[in-house]
């Protein structure tokens, strides 16, 4: 009998720090048991969204994301990056993680776009680096939040046009471990928006002896997209 309240007692705690959502973020139909934040029909339609989607080039060997930058996903990364919900990182982990499996090898270091420091305090933790420790768990996969720092504080790229983004950037990152040549590497972010940011990091990673580098986020602007 006391197990049992115990154990209710526990659920009760659980449910509170971790909240069940019983309804898609998408189209707010009901979820499935063990369903991650969305049905499985909204979770088709992600695919369709990044039709055109493709940041390969001579820096980054390739690149995946759960979904396009609008809608319930949209929603999702939102209310995790800045209402607090940061248990939201493990469904939106394993999200991530169902999309890359089998995709990248098992060699792949995980490593984080990381915050600057400021930035960090602010916000209390860097959403790219809870997403990267799902993501690592769910892959068996290294986790290296080490390695990336970023040593110069930057304006909010959204307030800058494409160009001026990469001249931002510039010099914003650091290497604190130089890699061992050929170690491939996993790039984790929340939100893709030009490709600035991960070109940057990929850029200073290739520099000190990573590659190949490959790019992990939950969401990607297209040129299609609806932020609604």
């Amino acid at each position: 009998m006391r197990a049992g309240i115990g154990s209710q007692v526990w659920s009760g705690i659980v449910s509170l720090v971790f909240p069940v959502r019983t309804t898609c973020w998408g189209c707010g139909g009901e979820l499935a048991a063990q369903e991650p934040l969305f049905c499985l029909v909204c979770r088709q339609g992600f695919a369709a969204g990044l039709a055109g989607w493709d940041l390969t080039d001579d820096l980054i060997a390739r690149a995946w994301a759960v979904g396009p930058y609008q809608g319930g996903l949209r929603r999702a990364v939102l209310a995790y990056k800045y209402s607090g919900k940061e248990y939201l990182a493990e469904p939106l982990g394993r999200l991530l993680a169902a999309r890359l499996a089998g995709a990248v090898p098992g060699s792949c270091q995980v490593i984080p776009v990381p915050l600057h420091r400021t930035r960090r305090r602010q916000r209390g933790f860097n959403q790219a680096e809870a997403l990267a420790q799902v993501l690592g768990k769910e892959l068996r996969l290294p986790v290296r939040a080490d390695i990336l720092v970023r040593r110069q504080a930057t304006r909010p790229l959204s307030t800058l046009n494409h160009d001026n983004r990469h001249q931002e950037l510039r010099g914003a990152f650091h290497v604190a471990w130089p890699g061992l040549p050929g170690t491939p590497v996993l790039l984790v972010d929340d939100v893709v928006t030009s490709g600035a940011t991960v070109h940057e990091c990929a850029g200073v990673l290739r520099a000190a002896g990573y590659g190949p580098v490959y790019v992990a986020t939950v969401c990607a602007v297209t040129d299609n997209c609806q932020r609604a």
